[in-house]
């Protein structure tokens, strides 16, 4: 009798093992939260697949249309590499008065590299229509700083922070923001918080704006043996020359 219950039960253990979902990452985009006790909390989040992503499938990407007051973020878009360490996000913007928004992109379960004297970087850029004669597109800063956390839970801020990328105005270029020296355990989460302070609207024709931002975490750079091997023997060689000096002298 025991022998065929374990012959009954196995296949359904089995069965049920197979039918267990597998843990996956989740990335959020969040509008108008704050950072606060180590976490960005408040506002809108939109999850990979849930309401508001407009695909509506877990497919590592979001894509959404979102109104914040005077602000709207027309086709938002984050993309994550998770498990590789890498989310970027674009936000299109139309903003119908000056003031200051913020958007936060976060994905966890990333194991590579792994977190071992790892580099964070946490990249921000805006862009808006050029000048043309006394035109403007429309006018901004922007600041961004990236976060690793190994809670492996999304909008977490209490790990390791890289520098403020930023203040940088739009037409202006990238402005970066580092941390080095990041260890910690797998699975990890990454975080970028991005604020966007529109100064002036735009008198062109054109009254969008574009904010793209990327964080990363990327692996220590450990030297090729052959480059250790050189070193060796130029240490040697000095220490060789100066030894022979002072029997010399």
């Amino acid at each position: 009798m025991k022998r065929q219950f374990s012959r009954l039960l196995l296949p359904a253990v089995a069965a049920a093992m197979i039918c267990v979902p597998a843990a996956h990452a989740t990335l959020s985009l969040n509008f108008n939260g704050t950072n606060v006790a180590g976490a960005i909390s408040g506002g809108t989040t939109i999850l990979d697949g849930g309401v508001g992503d407009l695909d509506g499938v877990v497919n590592k990407q979001i894509t959404t249309l979102t109104q914040l007051g005077t602000l709207t973020a027309t086709l938002t878009t984050g993309t994550s590499q998770s498990p590789n360490g890498a989310i970027n996000f674009t936000l299109n913007g139309t903003p119908s008065a000056t003031g200051s928004f913020t958007l936060s992109v976060s994905d966890n379960g990333f194991t590579n590299p792994v977190p071992t004297n790892l580099s964070l970087s946490a990249d921000i850029i805006g862009n808006s229509s050029p000048q043309t004669g006394s035109l403007i597109g429309v006018q901004g800063t922007l600041t961004a700083v990236g976060f690793f956390s190994s809670s492996n839970t999304t909008f977490v801020t209490s790990g390791s922070a890289t520098s403020t990328a930023g203040p940088i105005a739009f037409q202006a270029g990238t402005a970066t923001g580092t941390a080095n020296g990041i260890n910690g355990a797998s699975p990890y989460s990454l975080t970028e918080y991005v604020t966007i302070n529109i100064t002036a609207l735009s008198t062109t024709t054109d009254p969008t704006f574009t904010v793209t931002g990327h964080v990363a975490t990327i692996a220590s750079q450990v030297p090729e043996p052959t480059s250790i091997v050189l070193l060796g023997g130029a240490l040697l060689f000095t220490v060789g020359t100066i030894r022979r000096k002072a029997r010399r002298a």
